[in-house]
């Protein structure tokens, strides 16, 4: 544990700080970065191929299949054009089509090792894949094309655990919170890898980190509802029944109607608590019970209906 204990000294020294001075100068997002660059080829296969590519590029927001269509079609005239295959390679994402999103990407790269983006999706891909042990090189590469892509590192550290190498994983998701501070996932990832080694405190300063560095908007909601989770987590194994409270309260206000499950954990916690909060845990458990033990959806929470139904019994409550 030693090791762990210096790598969260080192590793958490940038969300202490303020946001500002993590962040720098912002990075672009490698995930929907455009590459613009000319073709290799030219004369009248270059012309073709263009019309091609633009018939290709139209039709990407509305037939996918047929921009691939188009895009491969184009390739067969101008096969060294790595810019095509890059947008190939896309396509295929929206497709969800892996092994040949794989292979353009792996002639993108050959092409033009130097390009992160190209790195970047070609190591996505082969993550997606499971393929993690190949996937490891192209994400380094483009942190070697790229020191500052944020989504490079976090991918790194996804790879690293799926390859059992926690104190890697440790390591690139911090960097990847010191790159790009506003990303509620980095923080969870890396809050997770201490929890799994029981480091409770290390797990909370991070956590308190992303409570500090993500705003309260429409578009953090799942990632505040994930490290107020997180947190309640925390609280819970230190035995903490009013953070835990305090947590499962956050949590439930930023999930709001996607995760009515909170209202069973926070009802639950004040039916446990010493003593009892009969009046919170009856309202909290009544509303699970509204929420989600109704219809098609009661199926996938059976468990937690019953236990809300026996809880509000012992509690000397009506079941609705």
């Amino acid at each position: 544990m030693t090791g762990w204990s210096r790598a969260a000294s080192v590793g958490l020294c940038c969300v202490t700080v303020s946001a500002a001075a993590c962040a720098g100068s912002r990075p672009p997002d490698v995930r929907s970065a455009e590459v613009n660059v000319p073709t290799t080829d030219s004369g009248q296969e270059g012309a073709d191929a263009s019309g091609l590519v633009a018939e290709g590029d139209r039709l990407m927001g509305v037939d996918v299949v047929a921009a691939i269509e188009r895009y491969e079609a184009a390739r067969k005239l101008t096969p060294r054009d790595h810019a095509l295959l890059y947008k190939l390679g896309l396509a295929y994402e929206q497709r969800e089509q892996w092994e040949p999103m794989i292979a353009v990407l792996a002639r993108a790269t050959e092409l033009a090792p130097d390009f992160a983006s190209y790195q970047f999706r070609y190591g996505y891909a082969l993550y997606q894949d499971e393929q993690f042990s190949e996937a490891r090189a192209p994400f380094e590469a483009c942190l070697e094309a790229d020191p500052n892509l944020a989504g490079c590192e976090y991918y790194l550290g996804e790879v690293c655990l799926q390859l059992d190498d926690d104190q890697c994983a440790l390591e690139r998701f911090t960097a990847a919170i010191r790159l790009d501070p506003t990303r509620g996932e980095y923080y969870s990832a890396l809050a997770d890898v201490y929890l799994v080694h029981k480091l409770y405190a290390e797990a909370e300063q991070v956590l308190l980190a992303a409570t500090r560095f993500l705003p309260p908007v429409k578009r953090n909601r799942e990632s505040l509802y994930g490290v107020y989770l997180q947190l309640y987590q925390v609280a819970q194994a230190r035995d903490d029944a009013e953070a835990m409270i305090a947590a499962a309260e956050q949590a439930l206000e930023h999930g709001g109607e996607g995760h009515p499950e909170m209202a069973f954990v926070l009802g639950a916690t004040h039916a446990m608590a010493k003593p009892p909060r009969k009046g919170k845990a009856a309202r909290h458990l009544k509303s699970f019970l509204h929420r989600a033990c109704r219809g098609r959806e009661a199926a996938k929470l059976k468990e937690q209906c019953e236990t809300a139904q026996s809880l509000l019994q012992v509690l000397d409550q009506p079941v609705p």
